[in-house]
C-alpha cells in the first residue's frame, strides 16, 4: 500500500522520509537534479552511479525545502 496526505497537528508527517522515483533515462536523472535544486531543494548526492546498489544505478539525490530524501533512478 502506498499513501500520500498532508500532514497536521494530529497526524505529523514523519521525518526522515526517503522517496525514489524511477526515471527512463540518465538525463532524466540530471533533469530531475537540475530543476530541484533551481527550486528550493539541497543536493544530497550529485548524479552519478552508485555502484555500492548495483552496477548499472544511475542516480541523483536532493532534500527537498522539507527536510526529505528524493531520488530519482534508473538503471544503465
Amino acid at each position: 500500500m502506498f499513501e500520500i496526505r498532508q500532514g497536521n497537528g494530529d497526524c505529523p508527517m514523519s521525518q526522515h522520509v526517503h522517496i525514489a522515483f524511477q526515471a527512463p533515462n540518465k538525463e532524466s536523472v540530471d533533469s530531475f537534479y537540475t530543476h530541484a535544486l533551481s527550486n528550493g531543494a539541497t543536493c544530497n548526492g550529485a548524479p552519478g552511479l552508485r555502484p555500492h546498489y548495483g552496477a548499472h544505478y544511475y542516480a541523483a539525490f536532493v532534500i527537498d525545502p522539507e527536510g526529505h530524501n528524493i531520488e530519482a533512478v534508473c538503471l544503465l
